[in-house]
C-alpha cells in the first residue's frame, strides 16, 4: 500500500511538471484575439550568418523586420515580443528535445529586454516602445546537445501578431563539419555557374586556449604553408579513416608541400584549382592571417585544404571535401568552419616535441579531441569543450556566368512525378545577321503531378545560334554589354612597304579595361582590322646594275604566292619592336613580282592582329552576340593594277553631312558618358584618290539636369523630452553638390517619439 502512494505521488509530480511545462502560454498579455498567420513581414536571424552553433560560443540573436535596407518602405514596427529556445522534438533530430539548450545572456545593458517569468528560457520585451529591431547575446549549448529551435512572438497591433510562422522560428544544430573534417555532400551539383573564392586562414593557438604541454620555446610554432585544392566530389587527398599518402605525410611531419603539390597536379582531371597559402609563423599563431583565392565549377564543388601543427609529430589540421555547392542550385556565400587537429597516422609520437617515431604501417587519419587519444596534449574529459586551433572562412568573391546545356542544372528527381517527355527539336536562330540564341522545350508527363510534388526540371534549353550572314549595315553601330564598349578606331597605319604591296592596322580598346577579360569570353568583337595596301608614288624605284627604272607595278594574276605565315612574336627588327610573316613565291619570277613583297614587318601592339590568308582585304568578323558591322575598307589593293599603270583619273572620297549628336551615354547623375556623330561616305576614293576625312567625332559629356546629390543622413538626435506625446526627434544631411539646382531643401527630417505620458498627462 505505501509503494502504491509512492509510485501515486510520483505521477501526480510528474504529470504536473509536464502540465507545467505544457501550459506555458506564450500569447502576449494585452492580446484579445486570435494570432494572424504570418506574411514574412519579421523574422528571425543570427548575426554571425550562420546555419549551426558551435558549442559554447556566444551568438547575437535578432529579431527585426525583414524589409530590406535599401527599400524606400518604412519598415514595419512591433511593440511586444518573446523568445524562447527548445530543444528541437523531432524524431529525426539528433536530440530527444530533452537536453540543454544554451542560454540567453543579459548581462549586456539593454534596458528593452527581461527574462519572462511565465516560461523557461523565454525573454520578452520590457518597454512597449514600437522598434524596428531587437538583439540579444545567446551562448550555445555543450557538446552532443543536439539541435536547437528559437521559436518568437511579434506584436505589431493590439489585434495583430505573429507568432512562430516561417521566418518566426529558426533551428541551429551542433556544427559536425570542423570536427570531422569533412561536410554533408551533394553527389550532384546543379549550380551552372561558377564561383570564385577567397579563402582566409586564422590561427587561434597559444598557451591560454590550449594550455597542456604547450611547447616551451613558443617561438618555434607556427601553421605550415596551406595546400589544398578544389576538386571533384569522387576524390579526396586526405579524409578522416584514410590512410596518409606519401605527399600527406611530408606536410604533417616536415610542413613540405612539394609532393602533395605534385600529387595533385598528377590528378588534374579531379581538380581545378590547387589552392596555396603561406604559413603562419609566431607570434602570428595566435589572431594572424593567411589568404588564397580559388575557383569552383559544377563538376568540381568542393575544397579541400591542410596544414601541419608545428612542432608536432605528426598533427594537421584542416577540411576534407567541404560542400560549395547548395541544393538550391546557388553556391554558398559564406561560410567559417572551426578547424581542430588530426593526427596523420605516420608517427607514433604523443607530445608536441616527440622524436621521430615512424609508424609502420600507417595507421589511418584520425580526429584528435580532449577524450581521445588518452595520453595527447589536448585530453582533459572532464574540461571545456575543447578549442579550435584554427579557423577558416571562406567568402564568395564572385559568379561567373555559364550555361546549362541539354537540361541539366536542376538535380535529377527521384519521383515518377517529374518524368518529362523528349526535347522538341530547336527553334530557328532568334537573329538574321549576327549571333542569336535558339530554345528548345520539353514537358512534363503529369503537370498537376509535378506541381503537386514542387518538380524543378529545366523545361526550355537554350544555345548560342549565328544567323547564316553577318551584320555589316551600320559601319559605327556595336551591340554590346555596358561594360564592353570600345574605342573608336585608331588611324590606318603607314603601309608596312615603301614600295609596291604592304599591309596596314587600326585598332581599338574596350573603355573598361578592367572587363577586358569578360568581354572577350561572353561579347567578343573585333579589335583591331588589317588591311592590304599598295604604296604608289613617283619615289617608288629600285635599282639595277645599269641604271635606275620606273617601278613596275605587277599584275596579281601573273604572281601567285603561297598563303601569309602567322605573324611572328614581337622581336628587336632594324632596332624596332616589330614582327614579321612571309609567304613563298609559287608562280612568277622574283623581278617581275619583286614589288610584291614576300615579308611584311609591321610595329608591334599589344593586340593579335586578325589572320588572314588572301591577298585581298583582311579584315575579319569572329561570331560574336556584340556584333560590329561594318563595311570592310575599300583599298588600292582591291582594283586591278593595270589602272594604274593605264592613268585610269584617281575618284576622291566624298562624304555626306554629319548626324545630329547623340543622346549622353550616361544617365547616372555625376558619371560623364559620351555622345558621337557620324557622316555617311557618300563615294569611296578609287584610283589613288583623295582618302575619306574623318566620319565618326565622339565627345565626353554630362547626363542631364538630375537635382541636388545629398550626403548620407546623421544619426538621430536625442527626443525633445522624455515623456509625452508632443517630443519629436531630427536627422540632417548636407549638400555635396548641387548639380546646377539654385536651392537644395531636403536637408532636414522630424519624427514623432514614441513615449510613455508625463505624470499629468495620465492624470
Amino acid at each position: 500500500m505505501m509503494l502504491f502512494q509512492i509510485f501515486s505521488t510520483f505521477f501526480i509530480i510528474k504529470v504536473s511538471l509536464v502540465v507545467c511545462q505544457e501550459i506555458c502560454n506564450r500569447k502576449p498579455d494585452e492580446i484579445k484575439v486570435d494570432r494572424t498567420l504570418s506574411d514574412g513581414k519579421f523574422g528571425l536571424k543570427l548575426k554571425e550568418d550562420v546555419s549551426y552553433y558551435i558549442p559554447g560560443n556566444t551568438y547575437t540573436v535578432i529579431l527585426s523586420s525583414t524589409t530590406p535596407i535599401s527599400s524606400d518602405e518604412t519598415p514595419p514596427k512591433f511593440t511586444s515580443f518573446n523568445i524562447i529556445v527548445e530543444a528541437l522534438q523531432d524524431n529525426t533530430a539528433p536530440n530527444e528535445g530533452d537536453g540543454p539548450v544554451g542560454v540567453f545572456d543579459l548581462s549586456e545593458d539593454n534596458s528593452m529586454i527581461k527574462m519572462s517569468d511565465r516560461c523557461r528560457n523565454m525573454i520578452e520585451q520590457s518597454s512597449h516602445i514600437p522598434k524596428t529591431e531587437m538583439q540579444v547575446q545567446y551562448i550555445a549549448p555543450p557538446a552532443r546537445s543536439g539541435c536547437v529551435v528559437f521559436k518568437a512572438s511579434v506584436v505589431e497591433q493590439k489585434d495583430l501578431w505573429y507568432q512562430d510562422d516561417g521566418p518566426l522560428s529558426l533551428i541551429l544544430c551542433e556544427d559536425s563539419e570542423s570536427k570531422l573534417g569533412s561536410s554533408a555532400l551533394n553527389s550532384f551539383c546543379c549550380a551552372c555557374d561558377e564561383a570564385k573564392y577567397e579563402m582566409a586562414f586564422e590561427g587561434l593557438w597559444s598557451r591560454y586556449t590550449h594550455p597542456k604541454d604547450f611547447p616551451r620555446d613558443s617561438w618555434l610554432t607556427r601553421f605550415s604553408d596551406i595546400i589544398g585544392a578544389s576538386h571533384t566530389s569522387t576524390y579526396r587527398f586526405w579524409d578522416v579513416g584514410g590512410i596518409a599518402t606519401e605527399g600527406l605525410r611530408q606536410v604533417a611531419e616536415r610542413g613540405s608541400t612539394r609532393t602533395l603539390e605534385a600529387e595533385l597536379k598528377s590528378q588534374s582531371e579531379n581538380i581545378r584549382t590547387i589552392i596555396k597559402a603561406r604559413g603562419i609563423s609566431y607570434p602570428n599563431v595566435t589572431m594572424g592571417k593567411t589568404f588564397a583565392v580559388f575557383r569552383v565549377d559544377r563538376k568540381k564543388h568542393l575544397m579541400s585544404l591542410v596544414s601541419m601543427i608545428d612542432p608536432s609529430p605528426d598533427w594537421i589540421v584542416g577540411v576534407s571535401g567541404l560542400e560549395l555547392c547548395l541544393k538550391n542550385c546557388t553556391w554558398v556565400t559564406s561560410k567559417s568552419v572551426d578547424l581542430y587537429p588530426f593526427d596523420a597516422g605516420t608517427d607514433s609520437g604523443k607530445t608536441y616535441i616527440s622524436p621521430d617515431q615512424p609508424t609502420m604501417p600507417r595507421e589511418s587519419i584520425s580526429r584528435m579531441n580532449n577524450t581521445y587519444p588518452e595520453d595527447s596534449p589536448f585530453y582533459d574529459p572532464t574540461g571545456p569543450e575543447m578549442k579550435p586551433l584554427a579557423r577558416l572562412y571562406l567568402s564568395r568573391q564572385r559568379l561567373y556566368d555559364k550555361s546549362c546545356m541539354e537540361g541539366e542544372g536542376k538535380p535529377d528527381p527521384t519521383t515518377a512525378a517529374c518524368d518529362v517527355g523528349d526535347w522538341s527539336a530547336w527553334s530557328n536562330c532568334s537573329a538574321t545577321c549576327g549571333q542569336g540564341t535558339r530554345t528548345r522545350q520539353r514537358k512534363y508527363l503529369n503537370l498537376s503531378l509535378a506541381e503537386a510534388h514542387s518538380c524543378t526540371l529545366e523545361l526550355t534549353a537554350r544555345d548560342i545560334c549565328y544567323a547564316p550572314r553577318s551584320c555589316m549595315s551600320d559601319p559605327f553601330k556595336v551591340r554590346h554589354s555596358p561594360l564592353c564598349e570600345v574605342t573608336v578606331w585608331s588611324p590606318w597605319t603607314r603601309c608596312s612597304n615603301q614600295c609596291g604591296q604592304g599591309v596596314r592596322i587600326r585598332t581599338r580598346k574596350y573603355k573598361l579595361s578592367e572587363h577586358a577579360k569578360y568581354c572577350r569570353a561572353y561579347y567578343p568583337t573585333v579589335l583591331q582590322q588589317e588591311d592590304e595596301c599598295i604604296f604608289h608614288e613617283d619615289s617608288c624605284k629600285f635599282h639595277t646594275k645599269e641604271n635606275t627604272v620606273q617601278t613596275k607595278i605587277p599584275d596579281p594574276k601573273m604572281c601567285k604566292f603561297s598563303d601569309w605565315s602567322n605573324f611572328s612574336p614581337c622581336s628587336r627588327i632594324n632596332n624596332e619592336n616589330s614582327r614579321s610573316r612571309h609567304r613563298i613565291l609559287l608562280q612568277g619570277n622574283s623581278f617581275d613580282c619583286g614589288p610584291m613583297k614576300n615579308e611584311e614587318i609591321i610595329p608591334c601592339d599589344t593586340l593579335e592582329p586578325i589572320r588572314t590568308t588572301s591577298t585581298t582585304s583582311t579584315t575579319r568578323e569572329p561570331p560574336s552576340n556584340e556584333v560590329l558591322e561594318t563595311t570592310t575598307d575599300r583599298t588600292l589593293a582591291q582594283y586591278p593594277a593595270e589602272s594604274l599603270i593605264n592613268g585610269t583619273v584617281p575618284i576622291d572620297c566624298v562624304v555626306g553631312d554629319w548626324t545630329p549628336w547623340s543622346e549622353c551615354s550616361s544617365e547616372t547623375c555625376g558619371v560623364k558618358g559620351t555622345k558621337t556623330k557620324s557622316r555617311p561616305i557618300l563615294t569611296e576614293p578609287k584610283n589613288g584618290g583623295r582618302p575619306c576625312p574623318r566620319v565618326f567625332k565622339q565627345h565626353a559629356c554630362k547626363p542631364k539636369n538630375c537635382g541636388c546629390t545629398y550626403s548620407d543622413w546623421s544619426a538621430w538626435t536625442a527626443c525633445t523630452s522624455k515623456c509625452g506625446s508632443n517630443s519629436i526627434r531630427q536627422r540632417t544631411r548636407v549638400v555635396v553638390n548641387t548639380n546646377g539646382q539654385q536651392s537644395c531643401n531636403d536637408r532636414l527630417q522630424t519624427a514623432p517619439c514614441s513615449l510613455l505620458p508625463c505624470d499629468d498627462e495620465a492624470k
